[in-house]
Formats: structure tokens, sequence, C-alpha cells
């Protein structure tokens, strides 16, 4: 016998009920989830400001490190300030101060030109400024005024290890001085300028920054036309970042404008309230249909049923609403798919991150400079002026590319030029341990590829395969070839040492990094993400070992110039 399912039914007044019930808490939890929200983003974006200032502060020691040690060394040790002070013959004394000037200038490529510095000879009475000025002439003026007291007064031998200010006019500077027998260096700096690089750093509307001093002087805001009494300071959230620590001559308060995170929950509890006043007139509206609508109706069934009493022959029975869930099922499927895109792009950017962050630490070589700077020393002990001479050529140029290299491609060409420099610093290095041949076709130089990719695997060659006892081989070859009607640069580098181990080589070939936890071997490993990341699946790189000795590595590139 077929058994009917009767699903239970209820009047009108009880799902009004049921709704109201359901509503209270649901609005009260809203709320809730509101604020929360707002709490967490409000203390995500003071937690990323905060760790952007602590980035900030350690780039700024850095580079007042750099200032402090070389304004020692130079007013201790370089001989063309010595030149000034000895020589008599003005042409030779304008010479060493134009060469002096150069000096500072290269200087300031790893400090920045927001460093300005003055030298002073007290028995030749000679004041002048050995970099560009940032400042007007008559602020110059002044500048140099105060300074020739503070030197004449003996203020500068005082705790010339610290960093102090210096008022001009309405504006701040800090200045740090070193007095060495007759002579007197001095770098300048404007306390605007220190804080120039946080502007950008998003405060909100009425967000703003003070830079102090000891004693809770101003000396610099991030907007001297922003009223910093202006906002309600009940959204504004203060962080203090003392000198204590990061031993900076100043300190820096920074309000942080949060009225843009607490109006959204503002609008959102505006929101709820309009929903609670459209859910009231719906309840109303339900009212008025159940006393007008529905009861007749009923009671027009009720007069039916007793027409045939004992019959089912209306089945009114409240039945689930279909569209309804149909329609939560879609919203969940595309809230699933946004989740889904968020975590891509999230990851993709982690990986950018990760790839950039690998980039820059592929680029800082301490030991390599160092070493450079050890060979200049030997150089200089045995009087080989002329290698030093090539020496510290090649190592300039070497490093100003390194500082310069901020392109994701740049022209072939160039690439060239610095491997040249970097083997030509080997060479001096290592005399005639090695030799190379570079076969470069007509026209290809003008591509572009990603910076420092041949710089890797040439340092990677010289590192592991330069011998005192064998001269090493190495060749590059780069040509133009056409595939599957796209034009390709072929790049091969081979050398004659002991090429790749089996291991390795099926690593390699394999996309596998090769870089450890502790960052070793990680050139070669950054270099297949970069390229990977830039050119997708379109650039093979294949590892080999020719067929007599030594290794071999092909490059496949997109060819690119500069105007396609």
């Amino acid at each position: 016998m077929e058994k009917k399912r009767y699903r239970s039914s209820y009047s009108l007044e009880h799902y009004i009920k049921v709704l109201i019930s359901l509503s209270i808490p649901i609005i009260v939890i809203n709320i809730m989830v509101s604020f929360f929200s707002i709490i967490t983003t409000r203390q995500q974006n003071v937690t990323h400001i905060s760790n952007t200032i602590t980035l900030y502060q350690n780039e700024t020691v850095r580079k007042t490190v750099a200032v402090e040690h070389f304004v020692r060394w130079t007013a201790i040790h370089e001989p063309l300030v010595e030149t000034l002070e000895t020589s008599t013959d003005f042409g030779e004394r304008k010479d060493a101060i134009s060469t002096f000037r150069t000096r500072v200038s290269d200087n300031q490529y790893a400090t920045g030109r927001e460093y300005q510095y003055f030298l002073y000879l007290e028995e030749q009475d000679l004041f002048f400024n050995s970099s560009a000025l940032n400042l007007s002439y008559s602020d110059y003026l002044i500048c140099k005024k105060e300074f020739l007291k503070k030197i004449k007064s003996g203020e500068t031998l005082k705790n010339s290890s610290d960093w102090k200010i210096l008022k001009i006019r309405k504006n701040y500077y800090f200045y740090y001085i070193i007095t060495y027998n007759n002579r007197t260096f001095i770098s300048l700096i404007s306390a605007r300028d220190i804080l120039t690089p946080l502007e950008d750093v998003n405060l909100g509307a009425n967000g703003y920054m003070l830079m102090k001093d000891t004693n809770n002087t101003i000396l610099a805001n991030t907007d001297s036309k922003k009223k910093h009494s202006s906002g309600n300071p009940l959204f504004l959230s203060r962080l203090f970042f003392g000198n204590e620590e990061s031993n900076l001559p100043f300190t820096l308060n920074i309000f942080v404008d949060n009225w843009s995170y607490e109006r959204i929950i503002i609008i959102q509890i505006f929101v709820i309230i309009m929903a609670f006043i459209v859910a009231l007139t719906l309840f109303v509206f339900l009212f008025y249909m159940q006393q007008k609508v529905i009861k007749p109706i009923r009671n027009f069934s009720l007069n039916l049923s007793k027409i045939n009493e004992g019959s089912n022959l209306l089945d009114l029975q409240d039945g689930n609403i279909i569209e309804l869930e149909q329609a939560s099922m879609q919203f969940k499927n595309l809230m699933r798919e946004i989740t889904k895109l968020k975590i891509t792009l999230y990851e993709e950017e982690l990986e950018k991150k990760r790839i950039q962050i690998g980039f820059l630490q592929q680029q800082i070589k301490p030991h390599f400079y160092l070493n450079c700077l050890t060979t200049i020393y030997s150089m200089a002990q045995t009087k080989n002026y002329k290698e030093i001479e090539s020496m510290a050529l090649f190592t300039s140029k070497y490093l100003r590319y390194l500082f310069q290299t901020n392109k994701d491609f740049i022209k072939l060409e160039y690439e060239l030029n610095h491997v040249n420099d970097y083997l030509n610093i080997q060479s001096l290095r290592y005399g005639s341990a090695f030799s190379y041949q570079c076969d470069i076709e007509a026209g290809t130089a003008e591509a572009v590829i990603p910076p420092l990719i041949l710089m890797t695997f040439m340092e990677n060659t010289i590192k592991h395969c330069v011998s005192l006892t064998i001269t090493l081989k190495i060749t590059l070859k780069v040509q133009k070839r056409r595939r599957l009607e796209k034009d390709y640069l072929k790049i091969l580098l081979k050398d004659s040492g002991p090429g790749f181990n089996k291991e390795a080589l099926h690593v390699l070939n394999s996309r596998h990094t090769l870089a450890g936890k502790d960052g070793n071997r990680i050139g070669i490993s950054n270099t297949k993400e970069r390229l990977t990341f830039l050119y997708g699946e379109d650039y093979e790189l294949k590892f080999s070992n020719n067929i007599d000795m030594g290794a071999c590595i092909e490059l496949l590139l997109p060819f690119h110039t500069e105007n396609n």
C-alpha cells in the first residue's frame, strides 16, 4: 500500500514569531562581527605601518653609519685633503678640489644625494662645499657662518661621534662633524629629507607624522600645511618610535587616522537598522495579508471541506521554496570560487615577493666586494699602481651596474659589459688562470634580457672551475634563432672545467631548486624562478656536459628589444 508523507503545517503567526526570534540574535551577531572585523583590520593596518617604519629606521641607520665612516675616514686619511693643505700651485689645488668632489659624489650613490658635505681647512682658511648644494645660497652662507663659529669655539671637539641639530631659518638640519688637526669635514642633511621616504605611507585623511628631538621640539612633519589638531582624537592611533634602540638622533610620533575603518561599521549598523525596518514593514504587510486575504481563503477552504467531509480533494500543505535553495547553492558556489581566486592571487603575490627578495639577495655579495678590496690592498703593498687603477675602475663599474639594475629587462649589451667588468676583476686576481672568448651575432646586442642572468652563470663558472694549475677556457656565443614563426635569442656558455655531476644535472634539468635553507646555491635557483616568472613556459634552460670536458649551459629566450 502506498504511504503518503505528510509534512507538519504551521500557521502564519508561528512563522512570523520564529522570524522575529531569529532576527534579533542575527542582528546582534552581525554587529559583533562588524566590530571584530574593524578592530582586526585596524590592528593589521597599524602593524603594517609599524613594520614599514622599522624597515625605514634600519635603512636610515645603515646610511648614517656609512656617512659617519666616510666622514671620519676622509678627515683622517684622504690624500686629496693633504694635497689641498700642502700645495701652493693654484692649478693643482683646483684639480684636487674637483677630484675630491667626484670622490664625494661617488659615495653619495650609496647614501643618497640628500647628504651634503663641507670641508674646512683652518690654516688655509678655506671652506667650501664638497657636494652639490640642496639649500639656497643664502641658507648656505648662514650654515657656513654657524659651522665656522662652532669650529673656532672648539665646540666641534665635544661629542664628535654624535649627530647634532642645526636650525637655519625655519628648517632643521642634522650634521655630523669631525675635526682632525687642521681639517674639519662635515655632513649635513635636512630633517625634512630624512622624513621624505615616509610620505607615501597611508595614514588616513587626517593622519600625520612628527619628527622630534630629545627636547620634544618638532623638527619636521609629513605635511606642513595640515593642522595636526584636526580630526577626531577618538579615531587616531598613536605610534611612538624612540631613539633608544635605533640610536637615531630623533624620535617619530605617528598618528594613524582610523576614521575610514570606523565609518564602515557605522554604515553597516545603518544598513542593519534599515533591514530591521524593512523586516518590520514586511511583518506588518504579512499580518495585513493574513487578516485580509489568507483568513478569508482559509474560511473558504474550511467551508469547501464540509461539502465532502472525509475526502482529501484539496491538499494545501506548505512546500519548500526551491528557488531560494537554488539561489543559496549558487551563491555558495560563487563565494567558493571567489575564495579560491583570492587564495591563488595571494599565493602568486607571495611567490613574486619571494622571487624578488631572492633576486635582491643574489645581488648582495659581501665576500666578493671584500676580496676586491683585499686585492687592491695587496697591490698597494707591492706598489702595482697601474693594476690598482684598473681594479678600482672595474670594481666601480661593476658596483654601479648592480646599484642601477632595478628593471625587469635590460639590453644584452649592458649585461655583456657587466660580465666583462667582472672578468677583468677576476683576471687581476687570478692572472692567466682563465681565458674568455665572446662571439656575438650582429643585431643581437640590442635584445633585452633579465638583468644579472648571464652574470649568475659566469660567477658560478669562475667560482667552481678556476684552477691555478690548468687554464680554464670560457666561451660565450649569442645567436638569433627562428622557431615556430617566432624569433628567439640563443645564449651558449661553455667552459673546460670539471663539468656538472649527474645528481646536479638531474636536479637542474628537472627544474627542481638547488637552494638550501641556509641560502647556499641560491643563484641558479633564483635565476630559474625569475625566468619562469617573466616568461612563463616560453623559454628553455638546459644544462649538460661537453663531450671532452667541461660544462655547457644553453639558454633560449624570446627575442625582444626596447621598442617592441
